[in-house]
């Protein structure tokens, strides 16, 4: 799926969210979210990034070979959030991240 494809869905489902927003801008503010997600999850080495109504990426540090004990790489899980419910600050743990959803 595209972001396109995404935006297209969302209006057709929600039109009065938009607005008079044009598809075309509404794909470059979504990729601009995405982006700024993306680079909150690159910049945790280990920890929680949780994000209002949409979920929490875990950042694990795990070993990259079971037969070397100095070598790690990242491991980023994804927890499915519920649509409308605000899940910040429910769990505790350390180097969380939190991305509020202002609207």
């Amino acid at each position: 799926m595209t972001v396109l494809e995404l935006v297209q869905a969302a209006l057709q489902k929600n039109a009065e969210a938009f607005g008079n927003i044009h598809e075309s801008r509404s794909e470059k503010i979504v990729l601009s979210v995405l982006a700024e997600l993306v680079e909150q999850i690159k910049s945790v080495q280990e920890g929680e990034i949780e994000v209002d109504s949409l979920g929490k990426f875990i950042v694990r540090p795990v070993k990259a070979n079971k037969d070397d004990n100095g070598t790690f790489q990242r491991r980023i899980l994804f927890r499915v959030g519920s649509l409308g419910k605000k899940t910040a600050g429910k769990n505790k743990g350390k180097n969380k991240n939190k991305i509020k959803n202002k609207g």
